[in-house]
């Protein structure tokens, strides 16, 4: 009468297990935060947000509301030392663009000349103004497309910031899985301790179940604390990203999702070749160096001038002064190697960038490759949990149960089906969070957003 006592104990003990870890292939979609497109090298890209809606974000992290992925992607883009960085670049290249398409400036001389007949050298007032002949334009597009990967150079900050987050906000969701199954399994693992210690005092059992789970009960124990540390790292991540006090209360609002996914490798590659911000700062820098060469070149054509000049024509205080204007060119006549040296310069700067460009190709192509083997190889290893394998550990655990109540089953083979469950459950967890990540890492291969 005793046995039969303890033995329903057990199991209710055991039925937190099933409750509180089933899974849910479908609790929450994944999120697929919009990129800027840029097919052109004048895609526009989004501002930071303002310093103020950052803190207000940051703010309602703080107020222990529910984090949802979508807010915590908005809060560390407002917090972003990469992306203020990446925007203080961008004004850099619009002064210069600003600066390249200015002119020469005016001059203003003014002197008093001393002596008698001086003729030419001897105007008291000289306002000049150069005019370039063939050189602003090639200045100013070289300009523009440096601006221009500038804001490509922001935009892939934003993109590799998402997936950051992202990577960190699913493996805060593992460990808080992890955590409620370490927490359920020392629960089990307490009532399999005290149900053998009264057991075996009892005469019912064997030492050797004490003995088995008080081991049980240590390795649980110690889970827990690793699981515990794990939740701490994953959550100061998160925080780190924020740009949050280390002892923020954070708490997620999402959980950990699956909806299988099928993609063909040859258009990703067509995808990222076209949408990459990478490779779209490359080529324009590429396109820039080629514009510098053309304003090296452009050095050696001549200049147009406008003087007006103010003069004493005799030092006699009875002769009028008098005023001309003049209009000529400057012409280049002899080329020390200033010029020829700038040219060569610009021409092996664009011989570096062209060879960059190949590298950035090659390594994008790679990128893109190695990213969706991984995500197939994850995918498909949790449709192996979906497609029986949880349902299985699930039935073996249901057999043992009711095997062990009704003498069938030892209390070793109760043990181990519970292991074996709770094993696949912790397993099932970290494959949904490793989908979740290949699939935002295949969205940053690609360069944000998936077809």
């Amino acid at each position: 009468m005793k046995t039969r006592f303890l033995t329903a104990s057990l199991l209710v003990g055991l039925a937190p297990l099933h409750a509180q870890t089933a899974p849910a292939t479908s609790s929450a979609t994944t999120s697929n935060a919009t990129t800027p497109s840029a097919t052109t090298s004048n895609a526009a890209v989004p501002s930071a947000p303002t310093s103020s809606a950052a803190t207000s974000k940051a703010a309602s992290v703080q107020s222990n509301q529910p984090l949802t992925l979508s807010s915590a992607l908005d809060v560390a883009r407002g917090g972003s030392f990469t992306i203020g960085s990446a925007q203080a670049r961008i004004a850099a290249a619009q002064a210069r663009l600003q600066a390249a398409g200015a002119g020469p400036g005016t001059t203003l001389t003014l002197a008093r000349a001393f002596g008698k007949n001086t003729g030419g050298f001897d105007e008291d007032i000289l306002l000049s103004q150069v005019i370039e002949i063939g050189k602003r334009g090639s200045r100013v597009r070289g300009a523009q497309l440096e601006r221009d990967a500038a804001q490509f150079d922001r935009a892939g900050a934003g993109t590799d910031l998402e997936f950051a987050v992202r990577a960190a906000y699913y493996d805060a969701l593992r460990t808080e899985v992890e955590l409620n199954l370490a927490n359920i399994s020392l629960q089990t693992a307490r009532t399999f301790a005290n149900a053998a210690r009264i057991q075996f005092t009892a005469g019912d059992v064997p030492r050797v179940n004490v003995v088995r789970s008080s081991i049980e009960l240590s390795r649980a124990q110690a889970a827990l604390t690793q699981a515990q540390s794990d939740r701490d790292t994953r959550l100061s991540i998160l925080r780190s990203l924020f740009a949050l006090p280390d002892a923020a209360p954070l708490q997620l609002g999402d959980k950990l999702s699956f909806q299988p996914k099928t993609y063909d490798l040859d258009a990703l590659q067509t995808l990222a070749s076209s949408t990459r911000f990478d490779l779209l700062s490359a080529r324009a820098r590429t396109q820039s160096r080629q514009f510098a060469i053309a304003a090296a070149r452009a050095l050696n054509k001549p200049d147009a001038f406008v003087e007006a000049r103010r003069a004493a024509i005799s030092s006699y205080p009875q002769t009028p002064n008098g005023s001309s204007l003049r209009v000529g060119l400057v012409i280049p006549l002899f080329d020390f190697g200033r010029n020829r040296g700038g040219v060569q310069e610009a021409k092996a700067n664009a011989q570096e960038q062209q060879a960059i460009l190949d590298e950035t190709v090659r390594t994008a192509r790679l990128d893109v490759a190695t990213t969706y083997a991984r995500f197939v190889a994850v995918q498909a290893a949790v449709q192996g949990f979906t497609g029986g394998r949880l349902a299985q550990s699930r039935e073996l655990l249901d057999m043992a149960q009711i095997g062990y109540q009704h003498g069938a089953n030892s209390y070793l083979e109760l043990l181990d089906a519970q292991t074996v469950y709770r094993n696949e459950q912790a397993d099932y967890a970290r494959a949904l969070a490793a989908w979740n990540t290949a699939l935002a890492d295949l969205e940053r291969a690609v360069g944000g957003k998936l077809p």
